[in-house]
Parts: structure tokens; C-alpha cells; sequence
């Protein structure tokens, strides 16, 4: 369109690229710098808050007892308070006599001992005869069963140093020494401004063209575990005045302002502009993946960050560059995240000139973790769900390789990767239920599955990057499942198979195609387009094989080369439009209301190598496969045959 609204539009959203795309290393400096000469940690103040409030907050100045503890004398058991001296040469044969003027006093345990007294005996110890004497049948030493005045701690002695983060146990020392109101730096206060004109609230279905906004609530949290009070605003529409404006009356009432899905290189993103009319911009673009359009500026001594729309990107750079601005803040000691070494399961490759960050799920196998690299990529919702740590593959290398050793920075504490029992192989629906049953009946143990296919599965339980394979691979010689490729893959290893489901495999397709399949041969018939599984996967073998039995060629398929990793990616994808038919299981054609046409049966199992099965772990999963529950809420998804489950089918 060359005139009106058209013209208009075009001319006002010109794109603008990133001002630089500088390394992640300078753009910590420059945020350094930036925040030195803006006076940003000047901002910081002290508030005095009570004591059963202060856990969690950040001590401001360096705090001393008021008290000692115990501020006196004080008995450490129940008995008797005495001098020690008038027990002096009390034996069995020999007992000294005290009398109750003067020369013992009953005491209960956390009394103030008498002035006049400097030991304490068991009541156990105390033998009492008529008229109140008391029979004492062996010495004590001075200040025998007391809590001496000062013993915890002596007035002043420095108990919490300025930037330390009050705890529950440190609020016992802090009482102890008589301090009722607590001296700790106020709560940065953070403001965000989601942007978009696209953007609809969370548990509101989009409309094509629009956007769930959740990333607010998503840095809204993270802001809070870091030590921030939040504001979040209402999305502010993508209007240059406007987004000016929403920073100008944050900026007042904030020490950082954030906003989210304003940053990219798009043409209606103007949080650069916004920035620059009424603050600086100290850079816009670094060399990381996700995050490359981050933007860090300041109005006046306020820091003010333009995050990435993608939830993946606004996690990272909220990690890398918000994180570190709300502990200058505050001034508090800082916590960095443990480290462990661990072994690749796959080949990474990544482009050089970037920092490129990669999450993972990790294990720990023998004597080593083993890291399992989750899909890439800055919308990647589930990634961020499922990761234990973060891998950082430097600008200068083109990636890792299979099995080499690489820093792991956790997410998840080392304790709960511990207890992690690794499964990698085919996908299906009736395992994210085994992972529920089984936290459910071991707490202390975590199921997890990479969904690689069931070629994929049994090369790691080769490599021994995994514990337990699913899979599903059919020999047409015998008719048998998982014999032969076990066999063959395991290189000699002993193994055995226990038998997990039986499941329908099938045709998925929406109700307006119902007149056009018919069977397998409908799908090259009626030129439909096609999505498959991937390359290795038992569904997609399965597949092959039908297509072998019925003579179908599979370069006559529309789409046959088109993948998808799971089964509900196989319904989504139908569903969506975007492919006709694909191939899967029944219980995915029902959940999404999907018509459904049988192909075969087969046999769902996981593969498991004799030395795992005697890990505690292992047994734990093994064992919840013959809950009566959870083959109950199989049955219910449609498709299943859950007789045999848990049974051992066949062993080496």
C-alpha cells in the first residue's frame, strides 16, 4: 500500500536494529561502570523491621549483641544450686548433710542461679531426708550443669555482618541478645511493563496474531526470589508516547524499571527510543543466545532494562543482568550456584561469536552425571521446566562433543539429581503418569524421560548416559519387540525387558477428512499431507514397516520427511491444520477430540541393563508399575493394555 493508513504505519515502524551486539563479558563492565556513575547503590536505605519478619532480608548494617547470652548465671539441668566448695570430700561411706538455709536452693532448668551459687546438682544426684537436708554422696566441680554468663556470646560481639541474609536460625542469636527491631536494606522496588498490542492474559485463548502474556509473571517471581518488591502494570500498547510515558511515572516510584517484549530488532519496538528520550541507553544487544536483544539504560539514577519478548531470553538476561543489579542493591553477600562436572550425552554444535547457553537435564550414573541437553531455542516453555542446569558454550567454540566433560551450573540441588532415576527412548503420554506415580509413592525419588526415540533410548543405555530405555522396535523376522535392537545396541551387555503398556497405533485425522482415509494407502490416494514421526523412533519404524507391507512408496507421501517428536506434537499438528494425517497413538487422537484408524498393536517396554536393576532407584520405578492406580488412570486415556505391566517378559 503506497498511500493512507498503509503509508502512515510503514513510515512510523521503520525497523530498528540493535545500537551494538557487543560480547557478554564487556556488557558486564558497561553495566558496572553504568551503575557506579548513576549512583545506584546510593539509592539503597534502612528500615528497622520486627524480628519474626527479618528472616530472608538483608542485613544492613553490621549488627552486635545488645545482651550477652546467657546475660547471668543460669542452671543447665534440674536439681539443687549449691556452692561447690561445701561438697568437698563427699563420698558414698561419707556423705555431706546441706541444710536448706542457705547452703542449697531447688532450681529448674534456664533459672538464674543464686548469687552466692556456682554449681548445680542433678536432681537424679539429690538424696533427701527428713527435715529438708539434703545428702550429698559425691563432689561437684564449679559451675558443674551451668550456662555461665557470656557462654554463647559476649555484648558486643558482632553476630550478623552488613549484606548477610537473615535466616530462620539467625533470628535465635538476634532474640538472644535482646534485639526486637531488625536493621535491614529496603526491598528494591521493580516495576514491569509488558508492551504489545498482541498480548491477551494468561487462561485466555489466543486468537491468531495474539499473544499470552506470562513472561510478567514468570520475572515478576524470579524478581521476588531475588529479594524485590513487584509491580506489574498493564500491558502498555506498542506506542512510542506511551511506553515514554509508563517509564516516566515508574522511574518515580522504582529503582529498576523492566520492559518486557520491547527490545528486538522488530518494528514496533520502541523501548530504545523511549529510553533515550528520557534517560540514556548504555547498550542495546550483546552476543548471547537466547537474549541477543537485551537492553540496559538508567533515567536519572534508575536502572532500567528492556527484556526480550521470548520467555527463554527473558529468564537468561534476567539471570545475567537483573539478578546482579537487585544484589548491588541490597548490598548482600553474594551466592553463586554450585557447579558439577558432567559427561554429554549428545554432540552440541553453536555458531561461534556468541555465548550460547543451553539447559540440561542431569543424572548422576555410576560415578559420574551425565547432562542431557533439552531443545533449544528462546520460546521454549518446558525447557525451562524441566532444566536442572545451565551449560555456557563460550563465543570462541563451535560446541562440545559426545561424552566430553563439561561445566554444569545448577538449577536443581545436587541432592534431588542425586536421587534422579534417568529414562531416555520413545515418547508416550502414559509415562508423564508413571513420573506423577512415582514421586508419589517415593518422594524422594525423581523419574525423568528424554523423549530421543527407541533407537535413541537404547544407544544411551550403550553409552550409559541413561538407566532405563522405552522402547517399542519390532523384529519382522520373529514378530518379537525389542529382542533383537537390545541385543544388537547393548553390545553384550545383560539386560531384561519389563513390559509397560500395550498400545493402538494409528491414522490421526479431523473429522472433515474422515471421507478421505480409509486406510494406510488413502494418505498417497488422496495426495493428503502427511506428518511423521522422526527418523529412529519405534512409531516411525512401525510405519516403514506397514508402508513395506502395503508396497507404498514413501516419496509418494506428502510430507512423509515432515517430523514431529511426540505423539501430541503428531495431534497438535493435526489439529492446527497444518498436516491432514500423521501417525500415532490412540490415546492422542483422544484427547483432542481426533478421528482415529488402527493400524496394529504393539508392545510398549523398557529396556533396562541387568547391573541398573539393582539400583535402589530403578527398583523404586520398577516397583510402581504394578500400582493398581496408576494402571487405572492409564486405562482411562484410551488405547491402552495395561494386563502385563511390570511383568518381566524376557530376560538375559
Amino acid at each position: 500500500m503506497s498511500d493512507g493508513l498503509g503509508k502512515d504505519k510503514h513510515a512510523q515502524h521503520s525497523r530498528n536494529y540493535f545500537l551494538s551486539d557487543i560480547p557478554l563479558n564487556r556488557a558486564k563492565e558497561i553495566q558496572v561502570k553504568m551503575l557506579k556513575d548513576i549512583g545506584f547503590a546510593d539509592r539503597r536505605r534502612t528500615e528497622m523491621v520486627p524480628l519474626d519478619l527479618a528472616s530472608g532480608r538483608i542485613v544492613s548494617r553490621n549488627i552486635e549483641a545488645r545482651f550477652s547470652s546467657p546475660i547471668y548465671n543460669t542452671a543447665a539441668m534440674d536439681g539443687i544450686a549449691i556452692t561447690s566448695s561445701t561438697s568437698v570430700g563427699a563420698s558414698e561411706s561419707i556423705p555431706i548433710t546441706l541444710h536448706s538455709m542457705g547452703q542449697y536452693e531447688w532450681v529448674d532448668t534456664g533459672d538464674a542461679l543464686p548469687d552466692w551459687a556456682d554449681s548445680v546438682v542433678m536432681i537424679e544426684d539429690v538424696e533427701e531426708v527428713e527435715g529438708g537436708e539434703i545428702l550429698l554422696r559425691s563432689p561437684v566441680g564449679p559451675y558443674q550443669h551451668v550456662r555461665r554468663e557470656a557462654e554463647d556470646f559476649a555484648a558486643p560481639e558482632l553476630l550478623l555482618h552488613a549484606g548477610s541474609k537473615i535466616t530462620a536460625r539467625d533470628l535465635a542469636c538476634l532474640g538472644a541478645s535482646g534485639i526486637g527491631q531488625v536493621p535491614v536494606t529496603t526491598m528494591p522496588r521493580v516495576s514491569i511493563i509488558p508492551t504489545g498490542n498482541e498480548l491477551v492474559p494468561s487462561g485466555q485463548r489466543p486468537q491468531p496474531g495474539q499473544v499470552i502474556e506470562f513472561n510478567s509473571a514468570v520475572i515478576s517471581a524470579l524478581c521476588k526470589d531475588w529479594g524485590a518488591e513487584v509491580e506489574v502494570l498493564p500491558p502498555v500498547s506498542d506506542i512510542l508516547s506511551d511506553i515514554t510515558n509508563a517509564i516516566i511515572s515508574q522511574s518515580d516510584a522504582s529503582d529498576i524499571v523492566l520492559i518486557l517484549a520491547g527490545s528486538s530488532a522488530g518494528s514496533e519496538d520502541f523501548t530504545s527510543a523511549a529510553v533515550q528520550a528520557v534517560g540514556s541507553v548504555a547498550f542495546h544487544g550483546v552476543a548471547i543466545r537466547p537474549g541477543h536483544p537485551i537492553l540496559l539504560g538508567n533515567v536519572g539514577s534508575v536502572a532500567v532494562m528492556g527484556i526480550p519478548g521470548y520467555p527463554a531470553s527473558a529468564e537468561l538476561t534476567a539471570d545475567l543482568f537483573l539478578k546482579p543489579m537487585l544484589q548491588l542493591f541490597d548490598g548482600r553477600v553474594i551466592e553463586m550456584r554450585e557447579s558439577v562436572t558432567a559427561e554429554l550425552t549428545r554432540r552440541l554444535s553453536s555458531s561461534m561469536g556468541d555465548d550460547e547457553f543451553i539447559k540440561v537435564v542431569l543424572g548422576h550414573i555410576g560415578e559420574r552425571y551425565v547432562a542431557t541437553p533439552l531443545s533449544r531455542g528462546a520460546a521454549m516453555t518446558l525447557s525451562m521446566s524441566k532444566a536442572d542446569g545451565l551449560l555456557k558454550i563460550p563465543a570462541d567454540r563451535e560446541g562440545f562433543e559426545k561424552g566430553e566433560k563439561v561445566s554444569i551450573e545448577l538449577i536443581t540441588g545436587r541432592t534431588v539429581i542425586d536421587r534422579t532415576v534417568l529414562m531416555s527412548g520413545s515418547d508416550d503420554i502414559a509415562i508423564r503418569l508413571l513420573e506423577g506415580e512415582v514421586q508419589n509413592q517415593f518422594p524422594e525419588i525423581r523419574l525423568r524421560n528424554s523423549s530421543v526415540g527407541s533407537v535413541g533410548g537404547l544407544v544411551a543405555l550403550g553409552d550409559r548416559s541413561a538407566q532405563i530405555a522405552g522402547s517399542h522396535l519390532l523384529d519382522p523376522e520373529t514378530g518379537m519387540y525389542n529382542i533383537a535392537a537390545s541385543k544388537r545396541l547393548l553390545a553384550g551387555r545383560d539386560f531384561k525387558l519389563v513390559d509397560f503398556v500395550g498400545r493402538t497405533q494409528g491414522l490421526i485425522f479431523r473429522r472433515e477428512n474422515i471421507s478421505d482415509i480409509e486406510s494406510i494407502e488413502s494418505i498417497s490416494e488422496n495426495n493428503l499431507n502427511f506428518i511423521n514421526r522422526q527418523r529412529g523412533s519405534g512409531t516411525r519404524l512401525f510405519f516403514d514397516h506397514l508402508l513395506g507391507v502395503h508396497d507404498i512408496d514413501p516419496s509418494e507421501i506428502v510430507g512423509y520427511e515432515v517430523e514431529e517428536y511426540t505423539h501430541w506434537a503428531i495431534a497438535a499438528a493435526v489439529l492446527s491444520g497444518s498436516a491432514d494425517v500423521g501417525v500415532g497413538i490412540y490415546a492422542a487422537a483422544e484427547a483432542n477430540d481426533l478421528q482415529f484408524i488402527p493400524l496394529g498393536q504393539e508392545r510398549f517396554q523398557f529396556v533396562i541393563p541387568s547391573e541398573e536393576s539393582e539400583d535402589t532407584r530403578v527398583k523404586a520405578v520398577l516397583s510402581v508399575l504394578k500400582s493398581n492406580r496408576l494402571k487405572e488412570s492409564i486405562k482411562k486415556l484410551g488405547g491402552y493394555d495395561v494386563s502385563f505391566m511390570g511383568d518381566v517378559s524376557y530376560e538375559t
